[in-house]
């Protein structure tokens, strides 16, 4: 089942959307890839081994520290600060 520019218009229609016909065109090419997407999707076997699962492209790493800043070097261009820390308005209620 694919979406025609006609059931785009009806379905406009229905939600009291006002489109164009190249919006109504762009739009039905677009749902259609959508459900065809979720068709492949819902032909996946739900019984996928965990061995059977392709690993991600791209490869994890260890996560390690970098270099860090001196003290007060990332608070010292804001406007108002408090020893080595950003001073900034209350949030709730205050003055």
């Amino acid at each position: 089942m694919s979406i025609s520019r006609k059931d785009v218009e009806h379905l406009a229609r229905l939600a009291h959307l006002e489109l164009d016909a190249a919006e109504a065109e762009r739009l039905a090419a677009d749902l259609d890839s959508i459900l065809d997407y979720a068709r492949r999707l819902a032909a996946v076997p739900e019984d996928v081994g965990e061995g059977d699962v392709p690993s991600p492209g791209t490869p994890l790493r260890e996560d390690e520290p970098g270099p860090r800043l001196p003290p007060g070097a990332a608070v010292a261009p804001a406007p108002e600060r408090s020893n080595d820390l950003f001073k900034v308005p209350p949030a709730i209620g205050g003055a």
